[in-house]
């Protein structure tokens, strides 16, 4: 597919549609998910910025929000998304924390976290929004 053709596809979905994909995908996965109640509506009930999803299976746990292509992070997603990922950086049981839009879905980023047995690092836009050109795996750190 052209990358033209790609970006079509990915600035059509909506967040709502990627949500309703990610939830049947973890279905078939067997992950157990919560949904976030949306925070403009029931601001009393979830803290601002809170991830979208959190899901857990066996011994493993993400936390990710939800953009269509082009939504932008608030700053409290990202202080929220920045703790999470620090969290599970510093040693503890490695959570995976992510930023995910369309192209993820597309491209089978989100397939392959879903389907995954163990933790493997998986180069996120996240990744290089919190670490910059430090992340793990980046060619340039690479001696």
């Amino acid at each position: 597919m052209e990358l033209f053709d790609q970006k079509v596809l990915w600035d059509a979905m909506t967040e709502d549609e990627l949500l309703a994909h990610v939830l049947e995908m973890a279905d078939t996965f067997f992950w157990k998910h919560y949904h976030v109640f949306e925070q403009r509506a029931y601001a009393k009930r979830s803290s601002k910025g809170f991830p979208d999803l959190v899901l857990a299976r066996d011994n493993h746990l993400i936390f990710v929000e939800l953009k269509d292509q082009e939504g932008k992070l608030t700053d409290d997603q990202e202080q929220w998304l920045r703790l999470l990922w620090q969290i599970g950086f510093d040693g503890l049981s490695s959570p995976h924390v992510g930023l995910w839009r369309p192209e993820e879905w597309y491209t089978g980023i989100v397939e392959e976290v879903l389907n995954r047995s163990s933790t493997t690092w998986i180069e996120t836009e996240l990744d290089k929004l919190i670490l910059g050109n430090s992340y793990p795996g980046n060619p340039a750190n690479e001696s």
